[in-house]
């Protein structure tokens, strides 16, 4: 064994570990002897050796322990800031003018966006559930409005709407009453002919947004202190104006027929045909007569519905 090698098993022996020099050359072997034996003894040589390594170790602890701890903080500290301002520039830009001004306002910016993004939702009520509910009709129809379609709607479990409804028929009369108490109704003492003709104009105007009500108002009848009001209401009008209570009942669902049949037109109008659209047979002389109106402006959904209410005012006026 070369001089200055520590067995294994030897004080100051670590494994993996040759602390001496290079002892590649006959004169480094004899330099390293002379000064093994001017120490004369071992732990002259091995223990300042083998003290150094351990520095050496616990120096590399310390600095791992170091690094971690900035690593943490880099991470928890100089990570989330980094984070905003990479934000803020891809949202608001890269300032432009002075500092101090960009930074307020990037941070009055900031602040507007966290609020918005923390801002808590309004509570859940019957009136939001019903809200909701129509918004889903709208969009798809009665048959698109399901429990879980509208707990979905409200971001909610669809177990947490029977907190506030009974169930779908109660939603349906709830909706029902929503869609009816947007329609005017007559004041008291209102002339007859001029009630109708605004409550006629303005249940058209709610059923073209809402043209799914149409079957659930039949559907589900008179059963709301709503639609019971309504109703009475409307009749009253008639009954003040001179009708008898028969002939009031036949206009009331005769104008509310008019209303409910032009609403349902109007939703489910055809386009236009196309100019190329081939006819076999003779012109149809009539309709291209009709057709050469229209040109013209002279018919609309307006102009119709306004012609037809006027008629059925006047038939209605001779009955008195």
């Amino acid at each position: 064994m070369p001089a200055g090698t520590l067995a294994d098993g030897e004080p100051g022996y670590l494994p993996g570990c040759d602390l001496r020099p290079d002892v590649g050359s006959e004169h480094a072997e004899q330099v390293h002897v002379d000064e093994y034996e001017q120490n004369s003894a071992d732990s002259l040589w091995r223990t300042p050796t083998v003290s150094a390594g351990r520095a050496v170790a616990g120096t590399s602890s310390l600095a791992v322990v170091v690094r971690s701890v900035l690593a943490v903080v880099s991470v928890v500290v100089v990570g989330p800031a980094l984070m905003v301002a990479v934000m803020v520039v891809l949202l608001f830009g890269w300032p432009s003018g002075g500092l101090l001004s960009n930074l307020h306002r990037s941070i009055r910016l900031l602040s507007k966006l966290v609020n918005t993004m923390t801002a808590k939702r309004p509570p859940l009520s019957r009136a939001r559930v019903l809200d909701a509910a129509i918004r889903v009709a709208d969009q798809g129809g009665l048959e698109a409005l399901t429990m879980r379609r509208l707990g979905a709607e409200l971001d909610v479990e669809a177990m947490s709407l029977y907190k506030h409804v009974d169930g779908k028929y109660d939603i349906l009369d709830g909706m029902v009453d929503t869609v009816i108490a947007a329609i005017d109704v007559p004041e008291p003492g209102t002339e007859w002919r001029d009630a109708m003709r605004r409550r006629a104009s303005s249940a058209r105007s709610v059923l073209l947004r809402h043209s799914w009500a149409i079957a659930l108002f039949e559907a589900r009848g008179l059963n709301s202190a709503v639609t019971i009001g309504y109703a009475d209401t409307i009749l009253g009008c008639l009954r003040e104006g001179g009708f008898d209570a028969e002939d009031a009942a036949h206009a009331f669902v005769l104008l509310d027929t008019f209303v409910y049949g032009h609403v349902i037109q109007e939703a489910t109008t055809a386009r236009e045909p196309d100019e190329d659209t081939e006819f076999d047979g003779p012109p149809p002389q009539y309709l291209m007569e009709v057709q050469e109106l229209a040109a013209e402006g002279r018919f609309s959904h307006d102009t119709e519905f306004d012609f037809g209410l006027e008629l059925f005012l006047e038939a209605l006026a001779q009955r008195l």
